[in-house]
């Protein structure tokens, strides 16, 4: 995920007894030690407290970037609790870094997410385009934003038979459906690729 510009933590595996846990963490020094949680929020961002003034902005363009990468690799158990907020001062949030983000090649291909009344659940790359303004994209740089997801995406199968991630040669073609479709193809014609 951080090949797309998605900010993540890392996974620490455990096992205590016969019960496996596993924590997630992040670096939070660009929090330069300020107060800070995570909680779960709807994309109404928080009625009665602000977005971090100076970071608003860029929160909702990697909030945009999550989006297309959640429908470029078929995470459809996306839903706005999985995109978490940490306060920073004074009743101020910054989006949290990414977690809870999972393929799933069985799955029809519908997000939890609505990106608006209007458009409902996302289905398309189409519709996100068409929003990206309201998170501070102009067409431009959505597309570049796009292809730097979309060119982390189209690397999957190297990526999984890293020694990170660790997939089998085997379990390749199972996994497949969740990355190789229609809207990847979608995206490859919009950037000429």
């Amino acid at each position: 995920m951080g090949r797309a510009g998605l900010p993540l933590g890392s996974l620490v595996y455990f096992r205590q007894g016969r019960r496996e846990h596993t924590v997630y963490s992040y670096d939070p020094g660009w929090l330069d030690g300020r107060e800070r949680f995570n909680v779960s929020a709807d994309l109404q961002l928080l009625p009665g407290h602000q977005p971090h003034k100076a970071a608003a902005p860029q929160d909702l363009r990697q909030l945009w970037r999550r989006l297309a990468f959640n429908l470029l690799i078929t995470n459809v158990d996306d839903h706005l609790q999985n995109h978490g907020f940490l306060h920073v001062a004074h009743g101020q949030w910054r989006l949290a870094p990414a977690f809870d983000i999972n393929p799933f090649p069985e799955k029809d291909r519908e997000s939890k997410t609505w990106l608006s009344e209007e458009d409902g659940p996302i289905t398309d790359v189409a519709m996100l385009l068409a929003r990206a303004a309201t998170f501070g994209l102009d067409e431009t740089r959505a597309l570049a934003v796009l292809g730097e997801v979309h060119g982390a995406v189209a690397r999957w199968r190297t990526i999984a038979l890293s020694g990170e991630v660790g997939v089998l040669p085997a379990e390749l073609d199972d996994f497949a459906p969740a990355f190789e479709h229609g809207q990847m193809d979608a995206v490859a014609r919009l950037l000429g690729r």
